[in-house]
C-alpha cells in the first residue's frame, strides 16, 4: 500500500483522474489485506497508533472497508484525530462512520483541535462552528465522506 502509492489514492478518493484502476487496484488491495491478516484490530489499531499520516489514512480506510468497530481501534483513532495531520479530516470521517458516540464526543474535540480538524468534526457533526476553515477541513471531509460512501456503501 505504501511502495505502490495506495495511500495516495485513499488521501483523494474523490478526484475524477483516480477514478480508474488505481482506485479499484487500492481497494483490492485494502481487500486481500484485510483478508490475509489474522488480527485486523491489532494491525489497524497498530497503523492509527503510528505518527505519520500515511499510515493512520492506510489504517481508517482499512477500518472503514472492514467495518471495524472495536475499541481499541476507535480509541486510537481519536488519538489520530488529536494529532495535527494532513489526513485529519479523512480520520474525522472514519471516526464519525464507525463510532457510535461521535455526535456526543464532537464538541470536546472540536474544542481541542486544530482549526482543519474542528472544522471538519464540526461539519461531520452538523454543529454550528465559527473556526476559520483556512485548510478546507470541512470541504475534505465532505468530499471524502461522499468519496467512501460510492465506494463502500453502508450494509
Amino acid at each position: 500500500m505504501f511502495r505502490t502509492g495506495g495511500y495516495l489514492v485513499l488521501l483523494n478518493p474523490y478526484r475524477e483522474s483516480l477514478r480508474n484502476d488505481a482506485l479499484v487496484q487500492t481497494i483490492g488491495l485494502l481487500d486481500q489485506i484485510l483478508g490475509a491478516c489474522p488480527d485486523p484490530v491489532s494491525e489497524v489499531t497498530a497503523l492509527l497508533g503510528e505518527t505519520n499520516w500515511r499510515a493512520n489514512l492506510v489504517g481508517a480506510a482499512a477500518a472503514l472497508r472492514g467495518e471495524l468497530k472495536e475499541p481499541p481501534i476507535l480509541n486510537a483513532l481519536w488519538r489520530a484525530i488529536e494529532r495535527p495531520s494532513w489526513a485529519s479530516p479523512q480520520l474525522a470521517v472514519a471516526s464519525r462512520h464507525l463510532d457510535e458516540t461521535f455526535l456526543d464526543r464532537a464538541p470536546q474535540h472540536i474544542r481541542s483541535s486544530n482549526p482543519k480538524t474542528a472544522a471538519a468534526i464540526a461539519f461531520l457533526a452538523d454543529l454550528p462552528s465559527s473556526i476559520e476553515d483556512t485548510e478546507q477541513g470541512a470541504r475534505i471531509a465532505d468530499r471524502w465522506q461522499m468519496a467512501m460512501l460510492e465506494m463502500w456503501p453502508p450494509t
